[in-house]
């Protein structure tokens, strides 16, 4: 009897170190031939050793490498495709999501504090390595927590700050634990209007033709798709794809996250178990299985290398399409 159990607990415990040891590799799990197209069968992974608590990357074209952020240091680090090192890049940005602006400036969502006083801002590193408070506050009181950031090709920027629960009375935040999405347009700061049922306000990324705005809401465990009006402003909300309907998925496993696009239109989203890869018409074609994913961009000559930050390390998988991003 004592054998017995002890070959059962050998049993579970192979089949725990198996199923690590395949999240820090990867796979793809394919629910949809049109994957194929995407990723090949043959493609492969690679893995660098990361800290686990990584986000916002960002390919930067001129000097080819990756830039993206440590939540748990407050720092933007800098992963060399010559000798696949990680690096310290940037200290003290508390910095979430990073893009780079039309000049090929940094700017990144600085998400503050979550224990403190509301702080939440939006940073820009100038050329001689000097910063720029961007956004600091709206209507003069503090951002919450400043989450993700994309720039339409006319300028205009986007910001979601999710809500958070008030943890003191006597913290002023603008509207305690709600969602909210901010748009930069010259020196105008403006709120966008959202549909009640979008909460928690994240990852953001545009459609090829800049038609449609992609929103991901982390706490309904939904990716939304807004019209863009001439003005800027968005309109239209509807859900493009619910990650969990039968309300089945442990936080643990991931949520609406990082969104990216590529040049056909296809829609790349951090959610449970990965990286869910979606048609232009919304429908799940598979996920790129690498356990809890963060965000994603992508990157190489060709924009055809996928970078993941996900809780297991910083993943690359090579793709055929390639990919929308910053200039």
């Amino acid at each position: 009897m004592v054998r017995r159990h002890v070959s059962g607990i050998v049993v579970i415990l192979v089949a725990l170190s198996c199923l690590a040891q395949e999240k820090k590799q990867g796979r793809i799990d394919r629910h949809d031939p049109a994957l194929d197209r995407i990723v090949t069968r043959d493609a492969t992974f690679k893995v660098t050793e990361a800290p686990p608590r990584i986000e916002g990357p960002v390919w930067i074209e001129d000097g080819g490498y990756l830039l993206f952020s440590d939540l748990s240091a407050g720092t933007i680090l800098k992963w060399n495709p010559e000798d696949e090192r990680v690096t310290t890049f940037l200290e003290q940005t508390n910095a979430n999501g990073i893009t780079l602006d039309s000049d090929g400036r940094l700017v990144w969502a600085a998400h503050g504090d979550m224990m403190g006083p509301p702080s939440g801002q939006v940073i820009r590193l100038e050329k001689d390595g000097s910063r720029t408070l961007i956004v600091e506050g709206y209507l003069g009181r503090p951002l919450n927590a400043t989450n993700d950031l994309v720039f339409k090709s006319n300028g205009t920027l986007y910001i979601t700050d999710p809500g958070r629960a008030q943890i003191r009375e006597d913290l002023p935040t603008v509207y305690p634990d709600q969602p909210r999405v901010l748009m930069l347009k010259g020196s105008k700061l403006s709120l966008l209007a959202l549909p009640r049922d979008l909460n928690r306000p994240n990852g953001l990324a545009f459609s090829p033709d800049e038609k449609y705005l992609y929103m991901a809401s982390t706490a309904q465990m939904t990716v939304w798709r807004f019209d863009v009006m001439p003005d800027d402003t968005i309109e239209n909300g509807r859900i493009f794809i619910h990650m969990d309907p039968d309300k089945k998925v442990t936080h643990g496993s991931g949520h609406p996250d990082g969104i990216k696009v590529d040049e056909q239109g296809n829609v790349y989203c951090a959610g449970p178990g990965g990286v869910w890869v979606l048609s232009p018409e919304g429908k799940h074609l598979g996920t790129i299985a690498v356990g809890r994913a963060t965000n994603l961009a992508f990157g190489g000559s060709d924009k055809k290398l996928l970078f993941i930050t996900a809780r297991t390390g910083l993943f690359r998988l090579p793709v055929e399409i390639a990919g929308i991003g910053p200039p």
